[in-house]
């Protein structure tokens, strides 16, 4: 037989599909973008194309094997699990990342680390990865990820929705940078480290004036986190324990029950709520904010 891609002679072929033949890895590789269209897909790497599609899947085999046939008759059950896969340990599991790294072609990474296992990243880069792989999923980093607070979704203002639109809009400046603008990952990895991230944005998304209008706030590696953005994480994340100092600072300790006021805060925005936090003022704050019948003074 023949090589795929040089023509050379080789008995060596694609362990999945057994149809294409390639004489080295160097060959095998060149070949991936347009071979991986080709080969017999394994449930899993459909699933994979489904998440990153946003569509729910259609092959019976991933409804089956995933569990999507448990809520056939639910559509919104569907969605809901669809997004569960888009996020499961993407961030956090490296064995997910690495998966995901050689499932899809990342042309993000430099030549060098493509070469490399990602276990031998250094920790931020495998953060900005990780950040990636969630971006090119057209997702938003989970509540309880640190990366909802270190690339500024968690300073966003609190929308009714459970995803909201300034979110949403955060997430479309990321993907340009990414997709159009074709950010390095080194090049965003200098930048998380330095904490230079919103720096980036402006510069590569063109100055866009709703960075500054909306007044984000990024943490770089191993910065200082502002108290009230592990806040927002505890009222909006409904595993998460909440720290001793924010049980103080924030009139936990007045409340019969956490929920009382974990039902509250989300209609504030962290920033002006910190502001009011430093000066001791925060139930002017709240008075300025909720209807009286739902005030009493607590804090």
């Amino acid at each position: 037989m023949e090589c795929s891609v040089c023509k050379g002679p080789t008995k060596l072929c694609c362990s999945r599909c057994m149809k294409s033949y390639y004489c080295s890895r160097m060959c095998q590789k060149k070949d991936y973008s347009k071979h991986k269209i080709e080969c017999s897909p394994r449930s899993a790497d459909l699933l994979v194309t489904s998440v990153f599609d946003d569509l729910i899947p259609t092959n019976e085999a991933v409804l089956y094997e995933y569990g999507f046939n448990n809520c056939i008759e639910n559509t919104r059950d569907q969605c809901m699990m669809l997004g569960l896969y888009a996020g499961l340990h993407i961030y956090t599991d490296h064995e997910t990342n690495a998966h995901f790294l050689k499932t899809i072609d990342i042309s993000n990474l430099s030549e060098r680390d493509q070469k490399v296992p990602f276990e031998s990243f250094s920790e931020p880069k495998r953060h900005i990865i990780g950040l990636y792989i969630i971006i090119l999923t057209n997702c938003i980093p989970r509540i309880e990820l640190d990366s909802w607070i270190d690339f500024g979704f968690a300073s966003c203002k609190y929308d009714d929705d459970w995803i909201g639109e300034k979110e949403v809009q955060l997430l479309s400046l990321y993907r340009e940078l990414i997709i159009k603008k074709n950010c390095k990952i080194d090049e965003f990895n200098d930048a998380y480290v330095s904490g230079k991230v919103l720096d980036l944005l402006k510069r590569k998304c063109d100055n866009n004036p709703w960075l500054s209008e909306n007044k984000l706030v990024l943490r770089g590696y191993r910065q200082s986190m502002k108290s009230v953005y592990s806040l927002k994480q505890y009222v909006l994340c409904e595993f998460l324990g909440l720290v001793n100092p924010l049980r103080v600072d924030y009139g936990f300790m007045n409340y019969r029950t956490e929920n009382e006021i974990k039902n509250m805060y989300p209609k504030f925005d962290p920033q002006e709520l910190r502001e009011a936090c430093i000066k001791g003022k925060i139930f002017n704050y709240v008075k300025s904010i909720l209807p009286s019948n739902e005030l009493k003074p607590i804090f």
